[in-house]
């Protein structure tokens, strides 16, 4: 007689078995979640079907909101702000660029060195290593040439040198104004994007769960 085994149940059918067998709630609370319309909840567990309605309708703050809110607040305060204000703002940054960008290049500096030194070592061991086992040799041809094709990408420009290092107060002014507008105008419409996704999955959820219920098993 075959020996018999024991069936391991999948994520979702052993919930149904801890549910005893419950298939309405089984259908609205565990295997919905397997769909697009809760792809907002994949990190959640154990929502109940109101627990779901209320996450898929939204209740506090969402991203978007809150990010909207921040570059209107931003953009109000950049255009309130007085010449001498605006100045100040700027010498400051300026003043902590500068700092950041002699850290940059004595770090820069230091690895190019560094860099520069094993690129000269690694050629020394491919030089040494005429007469070698082909692996020897191959190897140490490789290693020269990454090494030459780093020195040329990573060292090739001189280091990072903040852009506001290159801008005198009143492009850094008008910079500013140009990339704080379009971020109030991208949350905006994001936000419009995300309401309607939220409404429309909620709406899915809602006519899901009332066919379910409307069933009779």
């Amino acid at each position: 007689m075959p020996e018999m085994r024991n069936k391991m149940p999948t994520g979702y059918t052993s919930n149904l078995e801890t549910r005893n067998y419950d298939l309405k709630g089984w259908l609205k609370e565990s295997v919905i979640r397997a769909m697009g319309v809760c792809v907002t909840l994949r990190d959640d567990s154990d929502l109940t079907e109101k627990e779901i309605k209320t996450k898929l309708k939204k209740s506090g703050e969402s991203y978007y909101e809150k990010a909207l809110k921040e570059s209107k607040q931003k953009l109000k305060i950049f255009t309130d702000s007085t010449d001498k204000q605006l100045e100040h703002n700027y010498a400051q940054l300026v003043i902590q660029a500068t700092k950041q960008a002699k850290a940059d290049e004595e770090d820069y500096n230091r690895k190019k060195a560094l860099h520069v030194k094993s690129l000269n070592d690694a050629n020394s061991l491919y030089e040494k290593s005429t007469g070698k086992a082909e692996l020897i040799r191959n190897t140490l041809k490789f290693a020269v040439e990454q090494l030459e094709h780093s020195l040329s990408f990573d060292y090739g420009s001189g280091p990072y040198r903040p852009a506001i290092l290159n801008k005198d107060f009143p492009t850094w002014k008008e910079n500013e104004l140009k990339s704080l507008t379009p971020d109030v105008q991208y949350y905006q419409t994001e936000l419009e994007k995300d309401n309607s996704r939220t409404v429309d999955r909620w709406a899915q959820y809602v006519e899901f769960t009332n066919f379910i219920d409307s069933a009779d098993l």
